[in-house]
């Protein structure tokens, strides 16, 4: 399983790759953070619903991708 894990991790790595700056690094930043949507919203001063609208985004591009 590890091995498949490591496969899995290394394919997701290549699809978040592809994605713009903008996508990859809010998806990052609140995966990596482990803050909510509105405690990332006042930090960085982006709109809670447009880091919430990319995340999901890109959650629902890994999971056709992978």
């Amino acid at each position: 399983t590890s091995i498949h894990s490591q496969k899995n991790l290394g394919k997701i790595k290549k699809i978040i790759s592809t994605f713009d700056e903008y996508e990859r690094n809010l998806f990052l930043l609140y995966y990596e953070s482990d803050m909510t949507f509105k405690e990332l919203s006042k930090e960085i001063g982006i709109p809670k619903l447009s880091i919430y609208n990319t995340v999901r985004k890109v959650k629902k591009q890994l999971k056709d991708l992978v």
